[in-house]
Order: C-alpha cells, then sequence, then structure tokens
C-alpha cells in the first residue's frame, strides 16, 4: 500500500495520523497483503473444506446476555455531526 492511499483512507475514516504512525500502519498493511498473496499461491487442491476449524468439535452457542451499554448521550458525545439524536453521516450511495 502507498502512503497516499493509506492517508486517504485514514481521510476518510476522519482519523489523523502523525508522521510515525503513518510509516508503520504503511509497513503493516503491506506485510498483511503479502502474507495474504502467499496464502493465495497454496495449493488447497486435495485439501477438504472444514466446517469447523478443530476436528470433531462443535462451537457450542453462547447465551445471550444483557450487558450495560453506552448510554445515547455517550455515544454521540464525540459525533463531528448529530441530528435528532443520531449520528449524521455524509451520503455514500447515489440514487
Amino acid at each position: 500500500m502507498k502512503r497516499e492511499a493509506l492517508l486517504k483512507i485514514a481521510d476518510l475514516a476522519k482519523i489523523n495520523l502523525n508522521e510515525q504512525e503513518t510509516e508503520r500502519f504503511v509497513a503493516d498493511l503491506n506485510a498483511i497483503v503479502d502474507y495474504a498473496a502467499r496464502l493465495q499461491k497454496v495449493d488447497v487442491t486435495d485439501v477438504e473444506p472444514m466446517v469447523y476449524p478443530i476436528f470433531g468439535q462443535i462451537t457450542p452457542l453462547k447465551e445471550d446476555v444483557v450487558m450495560p451499554s453506552l448510554s445515547q448521550a455517550d455515544a454521540l458525545k464525540e459525533a463531528s455531526q448529530i441530528e435528532a439524536g443520531h449520528f449524521r453521516v455524509p451520503k455514500t450511495i447515489e440514487g
């Protein structure tokens, strides 16, 4: 990933990166992309797909438990734009 692409993504995400963070993220993201490219080259022709990553084990479902969450005011306090008690975001889809 080029530095300019990372800075554009950071700008779209409204993330401010200093020079040191920019260089570190460019290196980290390039390492991730390189690793993914290496994985794409692995021949898995004779490998049977697995439903569960650990052979013979089924991951048990956890019970839903209500836990404390942010209040609406706390969730919105860092928002750059608020409208009628909700986050206001730029339109991203045409039509």
